[in-house]
């Protein structure tokens, strides 16, 4: 596990319109928003937890890697979290 794989996988959604369509499937039955994403990335191969998540999505907010705003933070994500309040035990 790792926050590499979690900054990966978060790459691969900006570019994958599937996989964000798979994601926001899984988050309609599911409430545990941290979760679905780590679920769904385990699914295609990246592992890393809920926390791991959470550090990589702390970071890019905090410096703007990629020069993305906080919308397109929290398009990456699906648009399952809210920055900067999310954290992964606050589902």
């Amino acid at each position: 596990m790792s926050n590499q794989a979690a900054a990966d996988f978060l790459a691969k959604l900006v570019h994958d319109e599937a996989l964000r369509d798979r994601v926001r499937a899984a988050e309609k039955d599911r409430s545990e928003k941290a979760h679905v994403l780590v679920e769904v990335a385990a699914g295609v191969g990246y592992d890393f937890t809920a926390l791991e998540l959470h550090e990589v999505l702390c970071a890019l907010h905090q410096h703007k890697i990629g020069e993305l705003t906080e919308e397109e933070l929290v398009d990456v994500a699906g648009g399952l979290v809210d920055l900067p309040d999310w954290h992964p035990d606050h589902e």
